[in-house]
């Protein structure tokens, strides 16, 4: 039988250890926090898809209009979750690429926009503080 080599004693692993620590600055609170959270807004999409789909009438004018400013709220309000996940190595470097594509428009606005780039800047210094 072979055996398993790991850099980090088995006394450190738990349940609550994934992905496995990385740096000195990594946070099993914060892993737990940030999991519970993506599970509890998954089930939260399936409840209100379930929920529009199985409705008699039509979503109207109003509930399409919602749902754009609530996504134009959220696209620039996920810089800083992204930028934190950056920055404490969550993300491979195949999905960097993507990632900068997906911002291309936000790093667009930020260069033409001084209000809009202070701003930016404030709300990902809050993130990676």
């Amino acid at each position: 039988m072979r055996e398993r080599h790991s850099s980090v004693p088995s006394a450190q692993y738990s349940v609550l250890s994934f992905p496995p620590p990385r740096h000195p600055g990594y946070t099993r609170g914060m892993a737990l926090a940030l999991s519970i959270f993506g599970v509890g807004f998954a089930a939260f999409c399936v409840w209100l898809t379930v929920r529009i789909v199985n409705r008699r009438k039509k979503p109207g004018k109003a509930f399409w209009a919602t749902v754009v400013v609530v996504m134009m709220m959220l696209y620039p309000l996920s810089v800083g979750p992204a930028e934190w996940m950056q920055r404490h190595d969550w993300i491979p470097a195949a999905g960097m690429t993507a990632l900068k594509r997906f911002y291309i428009p936000l790093a667009w606005l930020e260069t033409h926009s001084e209000k809009f780039g202070r701003a930016m800047f404030w709300y990902e210094q809050l993130w990676v503080g």
